[in-house]
């Protein structure tokens, strides 16, 4: 594992008379001595370690007198450390089960300090269940992620984080999102062709809007019905006809 000592043992007893020594080649070429320690006993062993700073595959050379012992270098592959998902923590708005606004970024970090090493996965589920949502993980340095989305529906959506291939405590979050009433309050007044009826545009904000409704207030007489030409809008013709 990467960043974790690796050890192995070189059984010279039959070798006769000589040092061991071993290098070890990183990915990108970069080569060091290991530490070897003479074990001190009858078969003339010798402790051997190492530490891989990165990941990949390693050529392990072991000489004894010189020369390369019996399948000499070793090619030897380094993963990455599993991380402890149990130690990782998220949280901030982007988390809460209420505050959030569909359009509208919102955010939260995930902390790894002490968890060890591993990749931060992270998935927003839209109404749907579906994966649509787009995100950006970004690294803040001191074992500090943040996490940004934008989500477009407003609704339930289910946000997952893992770490190293596991979920986090309290993963998956269940953040619910609302409307964007700021981009939803313009409205128009307009005249009709019949001098005692005035119209409103206004937001349509539910099942409303693809029905016919009919309302009676202040002694009005009140119609509702979509306009054709502007989605998600419904207009309100009223005149002063008796109710």
């Amino acid at each position: 594992m990467v960043k974790q000592p690796a050890k192995f043992t070189v059984d010279t007893i039959s070798a006769g008379q000589g040092d061991v020594m071993v290098f070890v080649e990183d990915p990108e070429g970069n080569k060091e001595e290991a530490q070897v320690t003479p074990d001190s006993d009858k078969n003339k062993t010798y402790s051997v370690e190492y530490l891989p700073k990165v990941t990949g595959m390693h050529k392990v050379t072991v000489l004894f007198a010189g020369q390369h012992i019996s399948k000499s270098p070793f090619e030897v592959n380094v993963d990455k450390a599993q991380g402890d998902a149990s130690k990782v923590t998220a949280k901030g708005p982007g988390l809460e089960a209420a505050g959030n606004i569909a359009n509208k970024p919102t955010y939260f970090d995930i902390y790894t300090a002490g968890a060890g090493v591993g990749d931060i996965g992270v998935m927003v589920e839209d109404p749907q269940g579906k994966n649509t949502v787009e995100l950006l993980v970004e690294d803040r340095g001191n074992q500090v992620y943040r996490c940004v989305y934008k989500p477009v529906q407003p609704g339930p959506h289910v946000v997952k984080v893992s770490f190293a291939g596991d979920t986090i405590p309290k993963s998956p979050f269940a953040v619910q999102v609302g409307e964007d009433l700021a981009s939803s309050s313009e409205s128009c007044l307009w005249a009709s062709l019949d001098p005692e009826a005035v119209g409103f545009l206004v937001e349509s904000t539910g099942p409303e809007a693809s029905r016919l409704v009919r309302a009676g207030w202040w002694g009005f007489h009140c119609q509702f019905f979509v306009l054709p030409a502007v989605v998600n809008r419904t207009c309100a013709v009223c005149d002063f006809g008796k109710l």
